[in-house]
């Protein structure tokens, strides 16, 4: 008797042991989960960020920036971007590559002007990431699909990005990619459109590479 009694106490014993690991290794994941549900937000570095562009013609090309005016990064415990937010100022398109100070202000008016981005009613343009995948490889470590909005147009565009954290900062390196300025209604010289001889005629594609400077709030 006294051995079935000691018996069902080792039992029970036993029981109650499982029953509290089983139970820390619920609160882990918990917690795991928990941790990843939420990351840490970085706020742009304005005066140190930038988004270069390239234009072609049938003759010529031209480089120049733009500058960002606001954005944000959620960056979660791995140092990965898990969304972000941008405005950018439509109002700073500069050229970077005319010397003649007339002949620079002649083209960065026309890019301002109606014929392009018409900046007067739509002086800001947005960013939006919607999705992130982690990758590998020789121009990236983040592959980002965001929408674009630029003159009231929006579309998706997939863009892959350096992704650097290091203490309180991150800087973010996105090589060169390309887009067609016909899909946000920039249509001014192009050959979707008008039926132009070969030298009035502009691409449609734009070059675009940013460097961007985020600091934790």
């Amino acid at each position: 008797m006294k051995n079935c009694f000691k018996v069902i106490l080792l039992l029970i014993s036993i029981s109650l042991v499982l029953s509290c690991k089983n139970s820390g290794q619920k609160d882990k994941e918990v917690i795991a989960d928990s941790s990843q549900k939420y990351g840490t937000l970085y706020e742009v570095k304005t005066d140190q960020s930038i988004i270069y562009w390239i234009g072609k013609a049938a003759l010529t090309s031209h480089n120049g920036s733009v500058k960002i005016k606001t954005g944000s990064l959620e960056i979660d415990t791995y140092g990965q971007i898990k969304s972000g937010t941008f405005k950018i100022d439509m109002q700073s398109i500069s050229n970077l590559d005319i010397a003649d100070v007339k002949d620079k202000k002649k083209l960065e008016d026309h890019l301002k002007s109606v014929d392009f981005f018409a900046v007067d009613s739509f002086p800001e343009a947005d960013f939006i990431i919607t999705k992130v995948q982690y990758i590998s490889d020789s121009l990236g470590n983040h592959l980002i699909t965001g929408d674009l909005t630029i003159k009231g147009k929006v579309n998706e565009i997939n863009i892959k990005a350096n992704v650097i954290s290091s203490g309180n900062t991150v800087m973010v390196t996105v090589p060169e990619f390309t887009i067609d300025r016909t899909l946000w209604n920039i249509n001014y010289n192009s050959s979707k459109i008008l039926d132009l001889i070969k030298d009035k005629l502009i691409s449609d594609e734009v070059k675009i590479s940013m460097k961007i400077l985020a600091a934790r709030k």
